[in-house]
């Protein structure tokens, strides 16, 4: 329903089907791998060294909050 909605506003402000496929090409290559999908990376604690699984917002060793840069962002999850 979001993706549809968006792509309908897009296309009446002149977006063309070209665009967005090239834009969703850029967007999966961003992870390194294009396979049509959006791999999070993992990030390592501050406080204890310890790689933090994607979609955490806080270490799940010792609590320590993720940097709001490297904090999961609202479409990480769609």
């Amino acid at each position: 329903l979001m993706s549809a909605a968006m792509w309908s506003i897009m296309e009446e402000n002149g977006a063309t089907e070209e665009e967005l496929m090239a834009r969703m090409e850029e967007i999966d290559a961003a992870d390194g791998v294009l396979d049509g999908r959006m791999t999070p990376k993992a990030h390592r604690c501050a406080k204890c060294d310890s790689m933090i699984a994607p979609g955490l917002t806080a270490c799940q060793f010792c609590g320590e909050p993720l940097p709001e840069d490297d904090a999961a962002k609202p479409f990480d999850s769609l």
